[in-house]
């Protein structure tokens, strides 16, 4: 999960940061030097530093110089070293930080010795996961992370396996995104923790919470593929069946319906007769597709405390106001 940035020439304060910025940082590598730079010199020369109080930039400066005097330290370690480094305590920037430089060692060593390229690539990724695992336990938050794309991305990379771990994950994603007003956000969590429900198991459930979305938000587009794709992958014909059916219906007075079709027939390939539903849950969910949101008809949080009533005591991250 590198943000692939080339130099740009000599960089005065931040040359680690400079290559191995780590992607799911709020800020651009220039955005970076500018912080470095203004420290230095106190000249806000950028619309961005203009933006910033000083207790900002000043915290935001000693978060990155701790990345930045690490990454030096881990620069100089062979990948066993660097695999073996204690990772608790380190601020959620600088273990991102480690991150990407495990990620970026790895790849670059791995290729010149391939007798142990699978042991260490799968070593690699799971020090990279435990960086990331440690940012999800943890309370203390910054700024300088955008934590609602790293929550996703564990999820899209299949960093999680564990059930137990899955539901902390997703607990915290929207716990992230109900607190910093992220609504969109929370209903692809949703969707994600529907969908999860059901590669786990729990059917009754995950297909409940989906009906539940259709029935009261906009639905994107991505969240019928999702489904899709879910249904067809664990062997729910019946549902899959629904799903294309209700689309179908609500696409001749839909275009948004029409489009969501034509995404998910271009991933999954249904070509049997369509099957009428025969049960009371069934005939709900056909019921929801056909129903084209423009807007919510339920407020967000009410849906989510409702889908994982224990959610308001889920630690959310602390990020200071400055």
């Amino acid at each position: 999960m590198i943000q692939s940035q080339k130099s740009r020439g000599p960089q005065l304060h931040a040359p680690c940061l400079d290559i191995y910025l780590p992607i799911y940082c709020k800020f651009t590598s220039e955005e970076i030097e500018s912080i470095f730079t203004y420290i230095f010199n106190g000249v806000r020369q950028t619309d961005f530093l203009q933006t910033k109080s000083e207790r900002w930039l000043i915290k935001a400066y000693k978060e990155l110089r701790e990345a930045e005097c690490l990454a030096a330290r881990w620069l100089d370690m062979d990948l066993s070293q660097l695999y073996a480094c204690n990772l608790k305590g380190l601020s959620d920037f600088a273990l991102l930080t480690y991150a990407s430089i495990v990620q970026e060692r790895d790849c670059e060593e791995v290729a010149t010795e391939s007798s142990l390229k699978e042991e260490r690539r799968n070593t690699g990724w799971q020090r990279m996961i435990a960086a990331y695992y440690e940012i999800l336990i943890g309370v203390e938050g910054t700024d300088l992370v955008n934590y609602s794309w790293l929550y996703r991305d564990m999820h899209g990379y299949q960093m999680v396996q564990d059930e137990d771990v899955f539901n902390l994950l997703l607990e915290k994603m929207i716990s992230y995104d109900l607190a910093f007003g992220l609504s969109a956000h929370v209903v692809d969590s949703l969707s994600i923790a529907a969908c999860e429900w059901i590669r786990f198991g729990r059917f009754e459930e995950g297909s409940s919470l989906l009906t539940q979305l259709f029935e009261t938000q906009p639905i994107p587009f991505f969240v019928y593929e999702r489904v899709a794709v879910t249904f067809a992958n664990l062997k729910h014909r019946e549902w899959l069946s629904l799903l294309f059916n209700g689309l179908s219906h609500a696409s001749e007075q839909s275009t948004h319906a029409a489009d969501a079709l034509r995404k998910v027939q271009s991933l999954v390939v249904f070509d049997a007769s369509p099957i009428s539903p025969r049960t009371n849950a069934e005939r709900r969910f056909l019921k929801a597709i056909r129903t084209i949101h423009s807007a919510s008809t339920q407020p967000i949080r009410a849906l989510a405390h409702e889908a994982l009533p224990h959610l308001p005591s889920v630690p959310v991250k602390q990020i200071p106001k400055l």
